[in-house]
């Protein structure tokens, strides 16, 4: 059963999730979401608001790449919270010659180097030490509602 967790956004995220979709919501033309790349971590030091991609160890397997989030339509989780979901990103090995032990997911606003937006721990860690062994996540930004009124990323280990 798929781990789901909680993404902690550091202090410009936010701000550049929403960017293009706020614009939109003001009656400018139609917006998007900014970039946002997934990426994996096999340490860190603990979140603050001004956790920096530096302070975490990036993954480094063979393989290894972050993915772009492709968000889709927005719909109500059962929370009663607009959401949106960007599904179906899957971390694979290649080989077991540079084995890691995944503790993390991370959000970053590009695909190399980048700005940290959020970092979140596994639940249970994936080991990528052989080829084929893959770790599954999606994403899904929820907006406040009635039922759940805070902001929120979540991912899902499965």
């Amino acid at each position: 059963m798929p781990d789901p967790l909680t993404i902690q956004l550091v202090y410009t995220a936010l701000a550049h999730l929403m960017a293009d979709a706020l614009r939109a919501t003001l009656a400018e033309p139609t917006g998007t979401f900014n970039p946002v790349y997934v990426g994996l971590f096999t340490a860190w030091p603990g979140f603050t608001l001004g956790l920096a991609r530096t302070d975490l160890t990036e993954a480094n397997f063979t393989g290894y790449a972050r993915q772009e989030a492709v968000f889709g339509d927005v719909y109500i989780d059962p929370s009663g919270r607009p959401s949106i979901l960007a599904p179906g990103l899957e971390f694979e090995s290649t080989d077991g010659v540079n084995a890691n032990r995944i503790i993390g997911v991370a959000l970053y606003d590009a695909s190399t180097v980048g700005n940290l937006l959020g970092a979140a721990l596994l639940v249970n860690p994936v080991n990528l030490d052989a080829a084929e062994k893959s770790c599954q996540i999606s994403l899904k930004l929820a907006i406040p509602g009635t039922a759940a009124p805070d902001w929120g990323v979540g991912a899902i280990n499965q």
